[in-house]
């Protein structure tokens, strides 16, 4: 991921994901408890601190969620994280799945787009756990990635709006 020139895209379209460093924080957070901040938390600080750079330098780090109606559990838990984040310089939007769907953007796969040139898949177990990842280098599928992005981007919508639409958080 550090190889990019000037953009990196990201796809989240699974209601939930099985990342074994953030288990702990997503735990205390479905508990109601007392939940450290992202900056204060070891895995999540050299994040904000990545994505501080790459806007000091002037490179784009973006990523649509595609959220349920209402939220899962984990979609709260990513609206809640999500704040530190763009705080740090990442574009984050939303788009509801029903919307998503509207528009022919696909919901079934997680992708990265790296300058507008390589796309990287990611593979998830039925849990949620990330099991493998594969590069597509084809300029014509490539496109249809980048035109899935530039729709979902333009029909994305702030975290306030998703959670202030009476579902989840």
């Amino acid at each position: 991921m550090e190889g990019f020139q000037y953009s990196a895209f990201r796809m989240e379209s699974r209601p939930g994901y099985a990342i074994s460093y953030e288990r702990d924080i997503y735990e205390q957070f479905l508990a109601g408890t007392p939940t450290p901040t992202p900056p204060e938390i070891d895995w999540w600080r050299p994040w904000l601190d990545w994505v501080r750079g790459l806007a000091a330098q002037g490179r784009t780090l973006q990523r649509v969620r595609v959220v349920d109606d209402p939220l899962t559990d984990y979609q709260q838990f990513s609206v809640w994280g999500g704040r530190w984040n763009t705080e740090a310089g990442e574009r984050i939007s939303y788009l509801r799945r029903t919307e998503a769907h509207r528009l022919d953007v696909p919901t079934s796969a997680d992708w990265w787009l790296f300058d507008d040139t390589s796309l990287v898949r990611l593979n998830f177990s039925r849990d949620g756990e990330l099991v493998g990842q594969d590069l597509e280098a084809d300029p014509s599928v490539v496109e249809r990635y980048r035109r899935w992005r530039d729709t979902a981007v333009a029909s994305g919508v702030a975290a306030d709006t998703v959670v202030s639409s009476g579902s989840g958080g």
